[in-house]
């Protein structure tokens, strides 16, 4: 049976053709995720072809090609469709659809001796890369060759500006739209708050944050995103976006240790090998599946009913497109809404994209972050107040002027120490390799004699939070557990001087060599539970071991 357009489609097939006839020969239709985007560029490539053109179809993943492929014999079976990737290819078809990497190696390009009449571009906000362009300019587009592009966000993280490539938006149809229609599923949102997940000090690059600093909260919060998932979603078939590989497989470890079935894709997770995956998905057999944002684009799977979000970002592109993952309708399962169980943890005050932003009219359950306290004075929200008078109203300012602590002089789990305000990296170059126990106790190892098991730490000195003080002292973290001072108890001191107390105490730390690990200090960090030690070099791995030791102590 030959597949027949939606009334939004046959609409946006009119407006391009609208479009080329006034003079803008390449020009856009945007449609959020599930909308049936490639039921557009298969029609217009098989009329092409139909009327004696060649139509090139342009996509960066093999998914998308074989979407393109399957959709255009739907609508005319008869007209052969060639495929140009890696060692296909198959040229001199009606129709050809196209691997943009491999297109973009000139030699490739040299191969063709008949130029395409018509240039579809899928995933349409990359077109405006290195590689895309020379596509286009050797196709003719920016010469007027006719050139449509397709995609549910006309936007990019970096500064590529894409009206260099695009002249007009032919039509344009969005989330809200497609719900009102009927045509997606109503999202709904849950908002939960892990620990490690704040990004108040999380590295931005390119107008997002750094998916390396992410991948360590989310390492360190899998327990909680796990807990979360089995609270809200234990019934859903579920695809996870996170920032990492290593934080991907963290996450699917931790779901192995409850007894939920978890699969990982990455960029180098191979075709046979996604496809069982996929498969395993679609049946059941596998109830999660992994992904380090390679399932953002191209990736349709309409019995997905929960987008795990452990990826923040501040981008509403990204954002829009990992939501729409669950947003196709799936009668046969009785799917009536997708849940977006958005893992942001205390980043309250963090620029983040979520439901909201997409509608106002989306449901988002946001009380488990209105019940966290004020970072600033401690006080709740007016919600959590509600739901509980004795709770204290939250009554401070949130702009603070220079000068004041937003901390109050209290302990602050934040995640790594990469995200703390005190600079406590540990630098290899630096004669004291400052670091943090789990919960955030900045502690030294020393070198001199009477250092031996013992570690140098500074606390804050919750009694002073509107003029924050610290003390130094030292910890045994062997044997006996014993709590000495290096200042008198009512001894004000900054953080910089406590901290120096403790290193003149302390001495530099031991040099610890750079290089793989040896066996023993691999078997020596699995008797204090350091997970993964192998994945980790003997620097990385002694720090690990020190953190484990002296948390068990000072973390009591």
């Amino acid at each position: 049976m030959t597949r027949t357009l939606r009334p939004w489609q046959a609409e946006a097939i009119a407006r391009v053709r609208e479009e080329w006839a006034k003079g803008n020969t390449r020009t856009a239709v945007v449609a959020a995720t599930g909308l049936g985007k490639s039921s557009v560029i298969a029609k217009m490539a098989v009329d092409e072809a139909e009327a004696g053109g060649h139509a090139l179809l342009l996509a960066h993943r093999a998914e998308l090609l074989d979407q393109m492929r399957d959709t255009c014999h739907l609508f005319n079976p008869s007209i052969p469709v060639g495929r140009i990737q890696a060692g296909t290819d198959q040229r001199g078809f009606p129709i050809t659809v196209a691997m943009a990497p491999t297109l973009g190696n000139r030699a490739r390009r040299a191969r063709i001796t008949r130029r395409p009449t018509l240039v579809i571009v899928d995933e349409c906000h990359r077109a405006a890369n290195d590689t895309y362009r020379a596509i286009l300019e050797w196709a003719g587009c920016f010469e007027g060759t006719r050139t449509l592009g397709v995609t549910a966000t006309l936007v990019r993280g970096d500064k590529r500006k894409l009206s260099s490539v695009w002249q007009s938006v032919a039509l344009e149809r969005d989330i809200v739209w497609g719900v009102e229609q009927g045509l997606l599923v109503p999202p709904r949102g849950k908002v939960v708050a892990a620990a490690h997940m704040d990004l108040s000090k999380a590295k931005v690059s390119r107008g997002d944050y750094q998916d390396g600093d992410l991948g360590e909260m989310v390492e360190q919060s899998t327990d909680e995103i796990v807990k979360a998932w089995q609270s809200y979603a234990a019934d859903k078939l579920t695809v996870a976006f996170v920032p990492t590989v290593a934080s991907a497989h963290a996450l699917a470890d931790e779901f192995a240790q409850v007894g939920v079935a978890a699969e990982v894709v990455t960029g180098d997770t191979d075709q046979p090998t996604r496809r069982g995956i996929f498969r395993r998905l679609r049946e059941g057999t596998t109830r999660v599946v992994v992904n380090v944002f390679v399932l953002v684009e191209g990736w349709d799977e309409p019995r997905i009913e929960c987008v795990l979000w452990a990826r923040p970002t501040r981008l509403p592109g990204v954002y829009t497109q990992g939501v729409g993952r669950g947003l196709r309708l799936c009668p046969e399962i009785g799917k009536t809404e997708a849940l977006i169980l958005d893992v942001v943890g205390a980043s309250r005050g963090q620029r983040l994209v979520g439901l909201t932003d997409l509608s106002e009219a989306f449901e988002v359950d946001r009380s488990e972050l209105d019940a966290l306290p004020c970072e600033d004075c401690g006080g709740f929200k007016p919600k959590a107040v509600a739901a509980d008078p004795e709770l204290a109203p939250c009554s401070c300012e949130r702009e603070q002027g220079p000068g004041r602590d937003p901390d109050g002089g209290r302990l602050r789990l934040q995640g790594p120490a990469r995200y703390e305000d005190i600079p406590l990296l540990p630098d290899p170059k630096a004669r004291h390799r400052w670091l943090r126990s789990r919960r955030g106790v900045p502690f030294l190892i020393g070198s001199l004699p009477w250092c031996t098991n013992r570690a140098g730490i500074v606390y804050p000195d919750t009694g002073h939070a509107d003029s924050p003080t610290w003390t130094p002292g030292h910890v045994a973290v062997r044997g006996r557990t014993s709590w000495t001072r290096l200042a008198p108890a009512d001894g004000c001191m900054t953080f910089e001087t406590a901290q120096l107390t403790v290193q003149a105490w302390a001495g530099p730390s031991p040099r610890v060599p750079s290089g793989p690990a040896p066996e023993w200090l691999v078997g020596k960090a699995a008797t204090f539970g350091v997970e993964q030690a192998w994945r980790l070099d003997r620097r990385a791995l002694q720090d690990a071991i020190d953190v484990a030791r002296v948390s068990a102590v000072v973390d009591r």
